[in-house]
């Protein structure tokens, strides 16, 4: 963890998490291993550096002038490690408390295939799951629910409603080394963009392609990603289904008859099972490595001479109690 995960508990002496900031949003960031993530939030806060790999989590925020003599602020939350440290995805969502004014973005490889569905599919599920039983827990599922279908828009007589499952809370899925994805075979492209579609279109989400080499992109998803941090809305201004352009698709303007994929009568569950049976059998699904990182008390670039220094004290004292013990 960064030194800036502690600034979210020093906010938060109440224990209530950044709920107590009541005027503040969060966006929290999952997806794939070394896809871009931190190099997207450098993006938002207009920083422009390298950044460094993200050990498990990350913590920054983002200011901008709101309408009062006071700034908005997004506390903006990195869960590194792809699927490895998913089963703390629980810890930042609690700590974020207010899930009112909080938005996911799942950001995947789109170019790497034979990972994406298990990706994609793990990340979800645990995320809905974590952000179900904490609503449930302080009563706001339903209000959660209502606002869901409120941002796909005008959803009563659509024909896909029954195969629709709404997130909790917005989600935006960003499909991103887009630049590499272009080089695959037009049939695998087509495939994951259809795929990605469905999954996106299902959910209520917003599907969005992104390329850190390309400037369109760049500034197409920062202002998509900033809009949604600071008023949790959409930017509907640019729409593009056309699977040989890099995809913007908002929550409703997608519909399984336009993807060319499943009778409209299919319940979520169903459409997901078919198109992961499809999506599998062209892309056998291989789990993202699990190797676990050097350890960062070690590493110079995270060095903190209190902190070391106090380490190293109880790392003799350990070797002394050791020794004697033997």
């Amino acid at each position: 963890m960064t030194a800036g995960w502690k600034d979210i508990n020093s906010r938060s002496a109440n224990a209530q998490g950044l709920e107590s900031q009541s005027g503040d949003s969060s966006v929290f960031f999952i997806g794939s291993k070394g896809v871009g993530k931190s190099s997207l939030i450098n993006l938002l806060q207009d920083k422009n550096e390298v950044p460094k790999s993200t050990l498990a989590f990350d913590y920054t925020f983002i200011r901008r002038s709101g309408k009062s003599m006071l700034k908005d602020v997004c506390h903006v939350l990195e869960l590194g490690g792809g699927t490895s440290f998913s089963n703390l995805i629980d810890t930042p969502i609690r700590t974020i408390g207010n899930l009112k004014k909080m938005a996911v973005i799942l950001m995947v490889d789109v170019s790497e295939p034979n990972q994406l569905w298990f990706t994609v599919e793990h990340l979800i599920t645990k995320t809905y799951q974590v952000l179900s039983q904490y609503a449930r827990e302080k009563k706001i599922m339903d209000d959660l629910t209502a606002k869901a279908w409120e941002r796909m828009g005008d959803m009563e007589h659509h024909q896909d409603i029954s195969a629709i499952m709404p997130f909790p809370v917005p989600l935006v899925i960003v499909g991103g080394k887009y630049d590499v994805f272009q080089k695959l075979d037009s049939e695998d492209r087509d495939m994951i963009s259809q795929t990605l579609r469905s999954i996106a279109h299902g959910h209520g989400a917003m599907l969005l392609y992104y390329s850190l080499k390309d400037q369109v992109l760049c500034k197409r998803a920062k202002d998509t990603l900033i809009q949604l941090a600071f008023s949790l809305s959409y930017l509907n201004k640019h729409v593009c289904l056309d699977h040989l352009k890099p995809l913007s698709i908002p929550p409703g303007a997608d519909s399984f008859q336009l993807i060319g994929s499943l009778p409209m009568s299919c319940s979520l569950s169903v459409a997901m099972q078919r198109w992961k049976h499809s999506f599998t059998s062209q892309f056998p699904q291989e789990s993202e490595s699990t190797i676990i990182p050097d350890d960062p008390g070690k590493d110079k670039n995270f060095e903190e001479p209190a902190i070391d220094a106090l380490k190293s004290q109880k790392n003799e004292e350990f070797d002394k109690y050791h020794w004697e013990m033997e």
